[in-house]
């Protein structure tokens, strides 16, 4: 698997079988709405993704970005949120939506340890239909 940053937060997970991407700001949006540019422009356009999942960790511009998420494949992607997402995501026409807020116990499962700085995301196929 590669783990590759896509500018701010966001990270592509790729392998041979899945592209998953977390918090993808890949417009500059932010600066429209907030006067604050991007410091890195983003390494690739949301219309030549080919993610199957992205994961929104909270419903921030650079997080869940409106911009992005309008040029993303919306019927095929799988959209994971928190249900304080959920809304928004609707309103931008993603299709499917999993919903998994802080301590629910899933198919699905983030994990952060700051110190030793690695992040896990385990995703079973389940997830992915």
């Amino acid at each position: 698997m590669t783990i590759r940053w896509i500018g701010q937060s966001g990270y592509r997970l790729k392998d041979q079988s899945a592209e998953i991407l977390i918090d993808p700001y890949l417009s500059d949006v932010v600066n429209k709405v907030a006067n604050r540019p991007r410091l890195v422009l983003p390494p690739l356009l949301p219309k030549e993704l080919q993610a199957d999942t992205v994961v929104c960790t909270h419903d921030h511009l650079d997080h869940l970005d409106p911009d992005a998420i309008a040029d993303m494949d919306k019927d095929r992607i799988q959209f994971i949120a928190p249900s304080s997402c959920v809304s928004h995501l609707k309103e931008l026409g993603c299709k499917r939506i999993q919903v998994l807020d802080v301590g629910q116990k899933d198919d699905i499962v983030l994990y952060y340890q700051q110190k030793k700085k690695y992040i896990v995301l385990w995703l079973n196929s389940a997830a992915l239909r």
